[in-house]
């Protein structure tokens, strides 16, 4: 049995500068990895810290609309699950840049799959991204350990939920909405300010089952219609660093929300309600949205 992996992003190039970072090696090493050889189609890509490496066929961009990677060999995160996988960048040009539809079909089942999910969201969706808006890509291995996807000081929770993208920002976007869903089972929330925007204040009470009130306060630090949400949470008893990401797929839409702690110690102290209280809370978020069609 096999999976696929999709992604979409926006990036603001055109597609000739998209086709350039995927298919040569001098473009590759400044985002992915810089361990990386591109001769006559033939890439070889190396994480020697991890053991890792990737053999892939690079066929030339098809009119500068698509770009084909075909796995040969692989270990990445020590599986075989990238060999025999077809990995696919549609470029379609649209107002201020380009879209990227990226997919890795045949992708085997194997425990690496999350991890490798949330991988490329950061690998292209940032690094790729950064690169070409910015000039500053950050490939292995300059992405420290504790920044990587699925590190030891996040908590990583994902769902594909069966509405379209604008549906699902929007209950997040909207306060309404947002105060009905947030937080674990059991619990209510009083929202005394949302501030919608980066650099907006969102402070709220939840209100336990046990009876107990919960102040918070978050500060947004970037808000990227149907695509991407950052915060800030401040209080009460820890920092984190909260990462939701919008990504289409089909009819339906895969929502990431990633939580990123100050320590590894915080993180595994927590991880296990945290575990808990994000699926819970996702439940919420499917129920509202059942109440929003």
């Amino acid at each position: 049995m096999t999976n696929s992996i999709q992604h979409q992003f926006h990036f603001k190039v055109q597609p000739a500068a998209i086709c350039a970072a995927l298919t040569q090696e001098e473009h590759l090493r400044k985002w992915w990895t810089k361990h990386a050889s591109v001769q006559n189609g033939k890439g070889v890509f190396r994480w020697p810290g991890n053991g890792w490496t990737v053999e892939l066929t690079i066929e030339p961009p098809d009119g500068g609309r698509e770009v084909v990677w075909t796995c040969n060999q692989s270990n990445m995160q020590n599986t075989d699950a990238w060999e025999g996988t077809t990995l696919t960048f549609k470029l379609t040009p649209e107002a201020g840049g380009t879209k990227v539809e990226f997919s890795q079909t045949d992708y085997k089942n194997s425990p690496c799959y999350d991890a490798c999910v949330t991988g490329w969201n950061y690998f292209l969706g940032n690094s790729l991204k950064n690169y070409l808006e910015n000039g500053k890509g950050t490939p292995y291995p300059d992405l420290a350990d504790n920044s990587l996807p699925g590190s030891n000081r996040e908590v990583v929770t994902t769902r594909v939920f069966n509405v379209s993208r604008e549906l699902l920002f929007k209950a997040w976007s909207d306060r309404g909405h947002m105060a009905e869903w947030w937080g674990p089972k059991g619990f209510t929330n009083t929202f005394h300010e949302y501030d919608f925007r980066a650099k907006g204040v969102w402070r709220f009470t939840m209100h336990g089952p046990d009876g107990k009130d919960y102040e918070n306060k978050s500060v947004f630090t970037e808000v990227v219609r149907n695509e991407r949400i950052v915060f800030e949470h401040l209080e009460p008893v820890h920092k984190f660093l909260a990462t939701a990401t919008f990504e289409m797929q089909g009819n339906k839409t895969q929502l990431t929300f990633r939580m990123r702690f100050e320590t590894e110690e915080e993180c595994q102290r927590v991880k296990a309600f945290v575990t808990q209280a994000n699926e819970e809370n996702f439940d919420r978020l499917e129920a509202e949205l059942k109440r929003m069609l």
